[in-house]
């Protein structure tokens, strides 16, 4: 998946940004973006570990607030992601918080 915001992506900073959206009330001004940068460092940072399913869920959430781009992205990510996830496999989003099977959940 190739995507416009991708060169705009600060991926030295993905860690902080992932920490930012774990923080964000799904009601606070600005958490759609925070939720999109945090998917898409999931997609393409090397400074955090590249993971699809991570990247769903963040995308996933900024879409319910209407973000445009998200909602592309998540598609396109939707199209191009194989369907073989092992079951019972977790993702740590950060500030105690994971997805185990696109349900995020507090530990």
């Amino acid at each position: 998946m190739q995507h416009k915001d991708r060169a705009a992506l600060p991926t030295d900073r993905c860690a902080e940004l992932i920490a930012q959206a774990a923080r964000t009330p799904r009601q606070a001004e600005g958490a759609a973006h925070h939720y999109y940068a945090s998917g898409l460092c999931y997609l393409y940072s090397d400074k955090v570990a590249r993971d699809p399913v991570a990247a769903s869920a963040w995308l996933t959430r900024a879409a319910e607030l209407d973000h445009p781009l998200a909602r592309r992205a998540l598609l396109s990510l939707r199209d191009n992601t194989p369907d073989d996830h092992p079951p019972g496999h977790c993702h740590d989003l950060g500030l105690g918080r994971k997805l185990c099977h696109g349900s995020v959940s507090s530990r």
